[in-house]
């Protein structure tokens, strides 16, 4: 690891996050079989925050999106016109950090953001529908999917394993 004689093999060092105002110690946590792999994932769910208000996850979920919407807007068109790759965090973050639900509503803002910017053309609008359509349904994809390894997570940190 990092050649510190006072730190057993296969353990890490006492370490002190801060996340969201909340100090988690991590205190000889083993790690897997030779690799910090499993310790960051371990670390991870340590880091993630527990059960919140709805008006804080849907909030932090608006900003999110927010945010990835304000940089579309500043790179302009070199984004390309839908720029969906730029909402792909935002609605994986919600997911993980929140819950299912919030990475969909993450992926309907993103929609209907990505809609307010659009031409819609008559020769156009089945176009920009089948895009809008795609982006959400894997966008919908992925944020269930982030759920569920936050689950998993939680799954196997109750069953005392190692994720």
């Amino acid at each position: 690891m990092t050649g510190d004689p006072s730190q057993a093999p296969g353990q890490a060092k006492l370490v002190l996050l801060k996340a969201a105002g909340r100090r988690i110690f991590l205190d000889k946590m083993p790690c897997p079989r030779g690799g910090l792999r499993g310790c960051a994932l371990k670390n991870l769910l340590k880091i993630l925050p527990g059960p919140q208000p709805v008006y804080v996850r849907y909030g932090v979920t608006s900003l999110l999106v927010l945010l990835m919407f304000g940089l579309r807007l500043g790179m302009h068109e070199r984004t390309g016109l839908y720029a969906f790759i730029l909402y792909i965090p935002a609605v994986v973050a919600s997911a993980l950090l929140f819950d299912r639900g919030t990475g969909y509503f993450a992926v309907l803002l993103s929609a209907a953001l990505i809609a307010t910017t659009l031409i819609w053309a008559p020769d156009r609008t089945e176009y920009h529908i089948s895009a809008l359509v795609s982006f959400a349904l894997i966008a919908g994809g992925l944020a269930f999917i982030s759920e569920g390894l936050r689950r998993a997570l939680e799954r196997a940190e109750a069953a005392g394993e190692e994720p």
